[in-house]
């Protein structure tokens, strides 16, 4: 049988253009094993019922938590307030009651209170940040600050240097105008295929500013289409796969159509045969790069490279990924020397490709004294590292003093 969701007092409050029905619907459409009651009356008897209050905005992972949870009935506490009451489908009055006037019947007494604080993780993997899970309440006052968290909530800590410092701000009022506007993330990735194919093309022709503005916005928009995705909770499979897909597949042809363009109109002999090496061998060395990654997330430690150790996670802001590597092309582009970007992106890419293997050798032996575990997976259990490393990276553990 399925566990049902019933919502009490749900609140009117509308965020990034949904409802809080609308969000757990979108949450939940795909599992089978939740069903979101319209009624009590619709609940089968004996059901396992979660009595969510409607006030209260929840993390995913909070609410994942509620529904896997093994521990049988219980009331749910987050920031110090009930907020959620597991029962029988014949004690949901009770847990109506319970919700909207803490007052406590004999069914209600008998329950045990878990802190979901305490049974949900603060790292999230998916997304390699380290993140309390969001607990807000929901009201017309704090709705500006309740789409800033959930949208800061669906941005990655551990990303290349331009995403993180220079897309957040302009990318979430381009997400805003999206929603409102009633795109789905899917528009957005088939308007970064065109601009990515336009940059290629005019890469190829030899003019390079159009291109690199065609790339530059292309890469924003990547941005925006993931984050539209996770605060409207419209992603979905083919989305999902067109736009890691063209993440991982199109930063070499860039490189390659470069190269190509110099060759066509800058070039001549011996030179062009020159780079016809270099851009091969930038090719060859992504590739390398991209397997170690694998290598390490697969094999060696089961996740992230780039969240082995805070060394790891500055590295992710430079290595030879494709905003980076941009920064790069730019660079030869703005002094007139375009051969110098792409000597730029082959010197980068060889050695952050040679890096990111001695990490994997590194990792490899240090797997020797027992499983790996992520930093920031350490740092929530308290450890301690730099507060250089948690101001850049999760800045909420830094003690009030440090910020």
């Amino acid at each position: 049988m399925p566990t049902y969701i019933y919502l009490h007092q749900c609140s009117t409050v509308r965020l990034w253009g949904l409802s809080y029905r609308q969000r757990i619907e979108r949450q939940f459409k795909n599992d089978d094993r939740v069903v979101l009651a319209a009624s009590a009356e619709q609940i089968p008897a004996e059901a396992k019922v979660i009595v969510l209050d409607g006030q209260w905005l929840l993390d995913g992972r909070i609410l994942q938590t509620l529904i896997d949870s093994e521990a049988g009935n219980y009331h749910a506490q987050a920031a110090g307030k009930t907020v959620a009451v597991i029962t029988p489908s014949e004690n949901i009055k009770a847990a109506c009651d319970f919700l909207e006037t803490a007052t406590v019947t004999d069914t209600i007494a008998a329950l045990p209170r878990l802190e979901l604080e305490q049974q949900v993780s603060s790292v999230e993997s998916r997304l390699r940040k380290l993140d309390p899970p969001l607990i807000m309440v929901l009201s017309d006052d704090n709705r500006v600050a309740l789409e800033h968290a959930l949208y800061g909530s669906a941005y990655k800590s551990v990303t290349d240097l331009v995403t993180k410092f220079a897309w957040p701000k302009p990318a979430r009022m381009v997400t805003r105008w999206c929603a409102v506007a009633g795109l789905r993330p899917n528009h957005i990735t088939g308007l970064g295929i065109i601009l990515m194919l336009l940059a290629g093309i005019l890469f190829y022709q030899g003019h390079y500013g159009w291109g690199l503005l065609a790339g530059w916005i292309m890469t924003f928009l990547d941005t925006v289409d993931g984050k539209l995705a996770r605060v409207t909770i419209t992603s979905s499979k083919l989305g999902n796969a067109l736009d890691h897909g063209m993440d991982l597949i199109h930063p070499p042809f860039w490189y390659m159509v470069w190269g190509m363009g110099l060759v066509n109109h800058q070039a001549g002999w011996p030179f062009d045969l020159h780079l016809h090496w270099v851009y091969t061998l930038i090719f060859i060395a992504y590739t390398f790069g991209r397997f170690a990654e694998g290598c390490f997330e697969w094999i060696i430690g089961k996740f992230s490279l780039f969240t082995w150790r805070p060394f790891d996670s500055f590295n992710r802001l430079v290595t030879a990924r494709r905003n980076p590597c941009m920064i790069l092309l730019t660079a030869g582009w703005a002094v007139g020397r375009p051969d110098w970007g792409l000597y730029g992106v082959l010197a980068w890419t060889v050695f952050s490709t040679l890096l990111l293997w001695w990490r994997n050798l590194q990792a490899f032996f240090a797997r020797r004294h027992g499983p790996l575990q992520s930093w920031m997976e350490l740092a929530n259990q308290g450890q301690s590292f730099s507060d250089f490393s948690l101001r850049v990276f999760a800045p909420h553990l830094l003690k009030p003093s440090s910020k």
